[in-house]
């Protein structure tokens, strides 16, 4: 059974937050490893309410931009009609 491109792309991060011990703040700012961080945490009853809402604004943040990104680029007749 070979594994698809997604799951090991899922899976990356999870390995990454093991190896790392001194997790850095910038690191829950990154889509993916933050909440890979944050279960970690929450499952072992160690994480803050500073990491927790710094992964929510990231994700809020970031999901706006890509949003607004996505609809300027629809809006945009050279991607519509691309001849």
């Amino acid at each position: 059974m070979e594994a698809k491109e997604g799951e090991i792309l899922g899976i990356i991060p999870m390995f990454v937050s093991i190896l790392i011990i001194n997790i850095s703040t910038y690191y829950y700012l990154i889509p993916m490893c933050n909440y890979v961080q944050i279960l970690q945490e929450l499952l072992i009853g160690k994480t803050t309410l500073y990491n927790f809402g710094l992964t929510v604004v990231s994700t809020i943040v970031l999901s706006y931009l890509m949003i607004k990104l996505i609809i300027q680029l629809y809006n945009s007749e050279k991607i519509l009609f691309n001849n």
